[in-house]
């Protein structure tokens, strides 16, 4: 009979929990590290640093035709080992579902706004370099939408 008791009450105890648990994150989601700092989110260009193995020139020449900006040149020497070398490259987000697709094993992706935001007090020539490129950019993107329009 106590063993019945316990069962029920064990039952209870877990039905509750299951049934109750999704009303304890009902807030909005905050990240704590930028409202501890007090930083707002970069608007995003939608460029991303990322690291891809390169195995064979061939695998190289579809890089470039991918038209993803090479960061850093791969080790000739990486083609003759069977894990290929590590090349860093500057991809849109349709680039990086590209190289995904096309088992470039894209690693370490950072959104490149965010990594200026975090290294522009110590590097503000990079900051104010970065926010020259990213005006040009916009202006590229409204001028591209205008012609669309029209």
């Amino acid at each position: 009979m106590a063993a019945s008791f316990v069962h029920k009450l064990f039952s209870l105890v877990v039905l509750l929990s299951l049934a109750l648990q999704p009303l304890a994150v009902t807030g909005k989601q905050v990240d704590k590290e930028t409202s501890r700092q007090g930083v707002a989110a970069p608007a995003t260009t939608g460029l991303f640093r990322t690291t891809v193995t390169v195995d064979s020139p061939s695998r190289r020449a579809r890089l470039e035709a991918l038209g993803v900006v090479v960061l850093s040149e791969p080790d000739p020497s990486g083609f003759r080992k069977p894990e290929g070398s590590p090349v860093v490259i500057l991809a849109t987000a349709d680039q990086l579902e590209s190289l995904a697709r096309l088992r470039f094993e894209p690693r370490g992706t950072d959104d490149a706004d965010a990594l200026i935001a975090a290294h522009a007090t110590e590097k503000p020539w990079l900051a104010a370099a970065w926010g020259e490129l990213r005006q040009r950019i916009e202006t590229e993107q409204r001028i591209g939408t205008d012609k669309r329009m029209a």
